[in-house]
C-alpha cells in the first residue's frame, strides 16, 4: 500500500523519522530511506523512487506522476512539508561511493499546476537546510580553509545562490559541549575552539596537508566517550585520508593520516595512543 499525504502540514517540515512512523501507522511498509523504494501520494501526486531496470549497477529513478525527474545511485525523500503555503518535498541525490556527499533537491507542488523540480545543488560538501517561513535556507559548513556556501529556495523562483559564510570557531564551545554528541562530520570539530586548537597542535607543520582531508568527504560517530571521525580527499580516498579520535573524558585528540605516496603518520606517536584509541586506529588502518 502506498502512503497518502494529501494536504499541506500545519507544522511545516516533517522529519524523516516522523514520516516513517506515520507511514507505519497508515499501514505502509515503506519508510523514507536512501536504500529502499519509495511510493507515496504527496499533495495529490504520485512520487516514486524505483530501481532502474535498464541499469545493472543499482541506479534509482525518481518519478512524479510517472514522469522521470532524476536518476542516481542513491536517491531519497528526506522531508515533506509546506513553504509559503506550497507543498514541498526535500530529497537527496548521490552517485554513491566516496566521491561527494548527497546533494539536496526540492520538489514543489503548486496548487492547480504541475509539480516542479529544482536541483540537486551543485556541491560536493554536506549541505544542511532549514525552513524559514516562505523560503528554505541551504548551506554547507564553513571550514578553516574554505568558506561555506549558501543557497535560498523559494516556491516562485527555485534556488538562488546566497553569500559565502566565513568560518569562525566558537570560543565559548569546548570539550564539555561535545557531551551533547551532535558532531557528525569530523570538520565540525573545528567549531569547538578548545578541540580545534588541539587538532592544530597535533598537526603542526602538517596542517596544510591534513586539514583539507578532515574537511573532505567523511563521517563520524560516537563510541562511548570517543568521537571517531574520518575524512578523505574527494575522488581519491584510497590515496589520501585521515582519522580523528577525540576523547571527551580525557580531553585529548589523536590524529593519523595518509598522504599520497607517503607512509601513514600519527600524532602523537602510536606508542602514546591509549588502547581504545589504538583499536580505532587499527580498524581505520585496515581499510587503507
Amino acid at each position: 500500500m502506498s502512503a497518502q499525504i494529501e494536504s499541506p502540514l500545519d507544522t511545516g517540515i516533517v522529519r524523516c523519522l516522523v514520516i516513517a512512523v506515520a507511514f507505519a501507522i497508515m499501514g505502509s511498509s515503506q519508510a523514507i530511506s536512501s536504500d529502499s523504494s519509495f511510493d507515496a501520494k504527496v499533495f495529490g501526486h504520485t512520487v516514486e523512487i524505483l530501481a532502474n531496470p535498464s541499469d545493472k549497477y543499482g541506479e534509482r529513478v525518481l518519478k512524479i506522476d510517472d514522469h522521470e525527474f532524476q536518476k542516481n545511485y542513491i536517491l531519497s525523500i528526506d522531508e515533506i512539508g509546506t513553504v509559503g503555503g506550497v507543498g514541498i518535498a526535500i530529497g537527496s541525490s548521490s552517485g554513491g561511493g566516496n566521491m561527494c556527499d548527497a546533494s539536496p533537491f526540492v520538489i514543489s507542488f503548486p496548487p492547480q499546476a504541475k509539480p516542479q523540480f529544482d536541483g540537486p545543488i551543485d556541491s560536493c560538501n554536506s549541505v544542511s537546510w532549514e525552513v524559514l517561513g516562505d523560503h528554505i535556507q541551504f548551506q554547507t559548513g564553513a571550514l578553516p580553509l574554505a568558506p561555506g556556501q549558501s543557497w535560498v529556495w523559494k516556491p516562485n523562483s527555485g534556488f538562488r545562490a546566497g553569500p559565502k559564510i566565513d568560518f569562525k570557531a566558537n570560543e565559548k564551545k569546548g570539550w564539555n559541549d561535545l557531551r551533547s554528541r551532535t558532531v557528525n562530520h569530523p570538520s565540525e570539530l573545528f567549531s569547538y575552539a578548545e578541540v580545534a586548537k588541539q587538532i592544530y597542535a597535533r598537526l603542526g607543520s602538517n596542517a596544510g596537508d591534513v586539514v583539507p582531508l578532515i574537511e573532505g568527504v567523511g563521517s563520524g560517530e560516537f563510541d562511548g566517550d570517543l568521537y571517531v571521525g574520518s575524512g578523505c580527499r574527494p575522488h581519491a580516498c584510497t590515496d589520501a585520508s585521515v582519522l580523528v579520535v577525540a576523547n571527551i573524558s580525557t580531553r585529548a585528540v589523536f590524529v593519523s593520516w595518509k598522504l599520497e605516496k607517503r607512509p601513514i603518520a600519527a600524532s602523537p606517536k602510536l606508542t602514546e595512543w591509549p588502547d581504545a584509541e589504538r583499536l580505532q586506529f587499527e580498524q581505520w588502518k585496515s581499510h587503507q
